[in-house]
């Protein structure tokens, strides 16, 4: 199986988006990150050449023939009741303005930024961070989902950016699993969740 990580096609974009207000869990999650967390809204820009979930070579592009600086940071985003997404992430500043040159997956004008001067990404070891994902809705079918997305992203990660490589029929396995496991779970999740907004009597 060929294999070139980041799969955009498995992202549930229906349901995720950067929270309207930082408050509650999202400013608690941000606290737990930065000392003075000062989270912001940065449009979504997308540059020509810029790839999705590259976002560190496509500020990096920016950068070096227009000029700028790379800020290094945590991109938030939620499925509203279910749980909150904390992933490492980097924007473009120039002129003084923040903006995002990374596609995104969801469908956002911004996103939800928090600087973080403490974590930069190393371009040689091309290691990344573990993306936090935190259950709002405490249930087994978040829990499920959660850590099914999250063993299919560890595998997807595990592939250096504009790289390919081909799985092992065990790793494929293993892959397949996750995404099956991931899809099952947020259709009973979808379902619990329906059934809640339902009159009892119906």
């Amino acid at each position: 199986m060929k294999f070139t990580g980041f799969n955009p096609a498995l992202v549930d974009s229906g349901f995720i988006s950067a929270p309207k207000r930082v408050e509650g869990k999202v400013l608690g999650n941000c606290r737990a990150l930065v000392t003075e967390p000062a989270p912001r809204f940065v449009p979504i820009r997308p540059a020509e050449v810029a790839a999705v979930a590259q976002w560190y070579f496509n500020v990096r592009k920016q950068v070096e023939p227009v000029g700028g600086e790379m800020i290094f940071g945590w991109c938030i985003w939620g499925w509203p009741n279910v749980s909150l997404e904390v992933e490492h992430h980097c924007v473009w500043s120039i002129n003084g303005e923040w903006i995002d040159v990374t596609p995104q997956p969801y469908h956002a004008r911004d996103i939800l930024f928090l600087s973080d001067r403490q974590r930069s990404y190393d371009f040689e070891t091309r290691n990344r961070f573990n993306t936090l994902r935190i259950p709002i809705r405490r249930s087994s079918h978040t829990d499920e989902w959660l850590e099914a997305t999250r063993l299919r992203l560890e595998i997807e990660s595990a592939v250096p950016p504009g790289e390919t490589r081909t799985l092992s029929a065990e790793e494929s396995v293993r892959y397949n699993g996750c995404v099956k496991r991931a899809r099952r779970a947020k259709a009973e999740l979808l379902v619990e969740l329906a059934n809640r907004l339902m009159p009892s009597d119906l």
